[in-house]
């Protein structure tokens, strides 16, 4: 009975600590996610405007078929826009979550320096992947011959997109700033889901720890188990979010 006390009674201590971990975190997040929301929306307005107005064109003028050619040229063009408006703010925001994880592992002496690689690479990454999904769906309708289709679409990303990118950014540089500075201090990483908030997905990665920098959390294309026992698969995954909306955070051991 002591036992199973004193294992109930570090557990307590442990999921306490892990409370206090996230809410200093998201102390740090709430200062920037109004910023980083409006930096989102703009991006988006920017976006969903000139696309409208092509395709308004091409409606007026069925002569003018290169919607896709054109769409193709816009989105070359297009990761400069979301690098003047977003990287400032995420690279503050990163520079500040340094700071707060750092405290966590007992670090001092802090220099940006540390984790600016790591920092550039995510950002890059990010507007790799916002513009590969953006142009990607709208290239899916329009081979479809279907421009209604894609102004639904861009109506649907007026109103939902900044919001589910503010997400995925708040969430993303939290967890490689965490999987840097933990790591570069020489402790293991665990995977930890917030009490009462994990789908059944970060259920299954609960607890699971890496300890070398080379290593990953879900092997490219593993299988998980969804809600209705669905097989689930995901790329290779480093830090949260492990999919949409995803609040998962990364602790040291």
């Amino acid at each position: 009975d002591n036992d199973q006390s004193r294992g109930l009674q570090k557990r307590g201590v442990e999921r306490r600590s892990l409370d206090q971990v996230i809410k200093v975190r998201d102390r740090v997040k709430k200062r920037y996610i109004t910023l980083i929301r409006d930096a989102s929306q703009k991006i988006v307005n920017r976006e969903t405007l000139a696309i409208s107005r092509q395709v308004e064109k091409i409606l007026k003028d069925r002569s003018n078929p290169d919607f896709e050619d054109w769409l193709v040229s816009f989105y070359k063009e297009f990761p400069e826009y979301i690098n003047k408006n977003l990287r400032a703010i995420l690279l503050s925001y990163a520079e500040a979550m340094q700071e707060v994880v750092s405290g966590e592992v007992g670090i001092d002496e802090i220099d940006f320096e540390d984790i600016s690689d790591d920092a550039r690479d995510y950002i890059d990454g990010y507007i790799r992947q916002y513009i590969g999904s953006s142009r990607g769906q709208l290239l899916g309708l329009s081979q479809e011959k279907d421009l209604q289709a894609v102004q639904k679409r861009l109506e649907e990303w007026k109103e939902k997109k900044a919001d589910k990118e503010t997400s995925e950014t708040t969430t993303g540089v939290m967890g490689f700033v965490a999987r840097s500075v933990i790591l570069g201090a020489g402790y293991a990483l665990v995977w930890r889901n917030r009490s009462g908030k994990s789908c059944s997905l970060c259920k299954q990665l609960e607890g699971r720890t890496i300890k070398k920098k080379s290593q990953a959390f879900t092997d490219e294309n593993e299988e998980f188990k969804d809600d209705k026992g669905n097989a689930v698969t995901f790329r290779k995954t480093r830090y949260p979010g492990l999919h949409k909306d995803c609040q998962c955070v990364l602790v040291a051991e």
